[in-house]
């Protein structure tokens, strides 16, 4: 009796011993049976780093790779072990520079497309992924934001389109439209002053937001018109005197404003914005969730700001933030790679974005978003954008201040003019 307890005793242990074998915690999707019947699947760790929008994005991440892992195991019988990496966001970029400057081993690095790509791609520390199936799906004005030197180093996966912001139900009823040029716009300004109704918000007190103009103006115009702006200002050469569009569109704007501007900040000017104290706002689409938590029923719409009297120079700001690339010392490059074309394959192409909620970069996906991101993908599909402009952020920093400045007339134009070529010149030089 003691001998067959024994056994069966040993008999539980080694069937609970066996159950447990596959129980253990991984990143990897999950094992499918239907694999044994190819051999034992072969091991891959895809190393991740993805700083940007990564962590607050950690779900839909997670959850799409895993989708991709499963297909990838069932087609190449390569069983896929992730290995997420969430930086913070205040010490990312520089844990980013060290590694790849050493060559550390990773296989996936989410990226800025218009900060980083320019600096990594000089460095060669990205594969070329111009050949992938994903790049040719990819929107034309999109492929130039994740490209260098004719070749593409990314995918695409958040944008930002934006001009001003602007009141659709204030528009409607006073029969008016967003206009093309800048008569049109003085005009639209005379005729909502006319209705007793403010036609631009201005909010000032927070310096990032006067500084706005700067990269709608100066990114139309090197887009446009003295196409060298940019260049010429980095080879030292160039001028502010340059661009007097900035000018003259801000003085529009200030003359037909809000009151006591560097009173007001960001948040109040949602605020301010959703109770319809004015018609437009110089603003992104970003200050969306503001203005719709203030007011529910608010119509926000995006446009175009004009800078000049040719509607050929009134374009959207495109910007991409958010971008996965392949490290060029990758070991696993076609893994890496089948990765990021399974993000525009037609079967799943819109499926991530939706999840994200981000704005089409594919002709090949059908995204429902908010009525504010159609009307700038209007312009985007017309090819009426040109990119965000890569300028010095010492630059950025100081020319909320000098606006703010020029805002109050204690700084003439002539000022800002000489204040901002200046800091522009030194920081080329450091």
């Amino acid at each position: 009796m003691k001998t067959k307890k024994l056994l069966s005793i040993i008999t539980c242990g080694l069937v609970i011993t066996s159950m447990l074998v596959g129980c253990g915690s991984s990143t990897s999707s999950s094992s499918s049976s239907s694999s044994t019947t190819k051999g034992a699947a072969k091991e891959v760790h895809l190393k991740m780093f993805l700083a940007q929008s990564g962590p607050r994005l950690k779900t839909q991440f997670t959850e799409f790779t895993a989708k991709w892992a499963a297909k990838y195991l069932a087609e190449k019988n390569v069983k896929v072990i992730f290995d997420f990496e969430w930086p913070d966001s205040a010490t990312s970029l520089q844990v980013l520079n060290t590694r790849l400057a050493a060559k550390d081993e990773m296989d996936i690095v989410a990226v800025h497309a218009m900060n980083d790509i320019p600096v990594y791609a000089q460095a060669d520390y990205l594969e070329d992924l111009s050949a992938e199936p994903f790049a040719a799906k990819v929107l034309p004005s999109v492929k130039d934001a994740v490209s260098y030197k004719g070749k593409v180093v990314g995918l695409p996966l958040e944008s930002t389109n934006w001009g001003y912001i602007y009141n659709k139900k204030i528009f409607a009823d006073n029969g008016i439209k967003p206009p093309t040029t800048l008569t049109e716009m003085k005009a639209v300004d005379k005729k909502l002053k006319e209705a007793k109704i403010t036609p631009w918000l201005l909010a000032y007190k927070d310096t990032w937001v006067p500084q706005l103009i700067n990269s709608l103006v100066i990114g139309a115009v090197d887009y446009t018109g003295s196409k060298d702006f940019i260049k010429n200002m980095n080879a030292g050469t160039g001028s502010y005197a340059k661009a007097p569009q900035l000018f003259e569109v801000m003085d529009e704007i200030h003359a037909n404003g809000t009151a006591k501007p560097l009173d007001v900040n960001n948040d109040q000017g949602s605020v301010d914005f959703a109770a319809g104290k004015a018609a437009m706002w110089l603003q992104g689409p970003w200050n969306s969730d503001a203005i719709l938590k203030a007011n529910k029923d608010f119509q926000l719409g995006v446009a175009a700001l004009p800078i000049s009297d040719d509607p050929n120079q009134t374009l959207i700001n495109l910007g991409i933030s958010t971008t996965l690339s392949v490290v060029k010392t990758s070991k696993n490059k076609d893994v890496a790679k089948s990765l990021l074309n399974f993000f525009l394959e037609d079967a799943t192409a819109s499926e991530f974005y939706i999840a994200c909620g981000f704005a089409p970069v594919a002709t090949n996906q059908t995204i429902k978003v908010s009525p504010w991101v159609e009307d700038a993908m209007v312009y985007v599909k017309a090819g009426k954008t040109y990119l965000d402009p890569t300028m010095p952020q010492a630059l950025k920093d100081e020319t909320g201040k000098e606006f703010q400045g020029y805002l109050l007339k204690s700084k003439s134009k002539e000022t800002v003019i000489k204040d901002l070529d200046k800091v522009w010149a030194t920081s080329i030089k450091k």
